[in-house]
């Protein structure tokens, strides 16, 4: 059996909502894995894995969790992970990029998305995107060559809706 794994790094900002004019810088680094069998490709589910950097809540903290792609009517892509803060909290992040053809690369590079305390408290909201600070072409590439066909199959995708 054989997976298909890539990573992409990204760069953005969120506000917490007890701090709506507060700017907080965010950056994320994303592997992603998948399994090339039939059955797991029907499931639509990626594993995903990387670092989350979060201004004052959380420095190179580990997260893991899950990509769904609804590729028929719906053309969206949820994320769902979970990482600890710097202070030990459990914390959670929900995004979503949803397809547009007007634009397709701008829909696909861009993740507006929800950060939360534990499971359900939410406490800001942001947006990271593809990091093209070098250039759509450098930041393509490096998502391009970071492509990896490994044997064995990748660890299970937590619940993503």
């Amino acid at each position: 059996m054989f997976s298909l794994g890539f990573s992409e790094r990204t760069h953005g900002s969120l506000h917490l909502h007890d701090e709506p004019l507060r700017v907080y810088d965010v950056s994320a680094v994303f592997d992603f894995h998948f399994s090339l069998i039939p059955d797991a490709l029907a499931k639509k589910t990626v594993t995903l894995s990387g670092t989350v950097d979060i201004e004052g809540i959380a420095t190179s903290a580990a997260h893991r969790g899950a990509v769904l792609v609804h590729w028929g009517k719906e053309q969206r892509i949820r994320y769902d992970f979970r990482f600890q803060s710097d202070a030990g909290v459990p914390m959670r992040i929900l995004g979503q990029k949803d397809f547009m053809v007007i634009s397709p690369i701008g829909s696909l590079i861009k993740l507006p998305f929800l950060l939360y305390e534990g499971d359900d408290h939410e406490i800001g909201a942001g947006e990271v995107e593809l990091d093209l600070r070098s250039g759509a072409r450098h930041g393509l590439w490096t998502t391009l060559k970071s492509l990896r066909l490994s044997r064995g199959v990748p660890m299970e995708p937590g619940e993503v809706t």
